[in-house]
């Protein structure tokens, strides 16, 4: 599964959450809806690319990503760009779900 441009959308309202915690919150959130509704998870993550539009907010986003990985660490990519207006966080994700039975 490839999941690209995966932004901080509230699922309740369809906005960007409105601080960094909560957008990377909510984008971590989102994938892992759509990796359940491909029937994978996040252990079946294999790498990511993470994109802050602050260089500042790397050590908070390390924490947030560590705490929805758990102890699975999947290769990853982090970049400081210039993004969409009110965008505060991005996350491009590549899953390969095993066969389980």
């Amino acid at each position: 599964m490839y999941a690209s441009g995966c932004v901080g959308l509230l699922q309740e309202t369809g906005k960007l959450a409105p601080d960094f915690e909560g957008q990377v919150k909510a984008t971590l959130s989102n994938l892992d809806a759509a990796l359940a509704a491909a029937g994978a998870r996040p252990q079946d993550v294999v790498k990511t690319t993470c994109y802050l539009s602050k260089r500042e907010n790397f050590a908070e986003f390390n924490t947030l990503y560590a705490s929805f990985f758990g102890n699975h660490r999947p290769a990853r990519t982090t970049v400081t760009v210039i993004l969409n207006p009110g965008v505060l966080f991005e996350l491009d994700a590549v899953a390969v779900q095993s066969d389980r039975q």
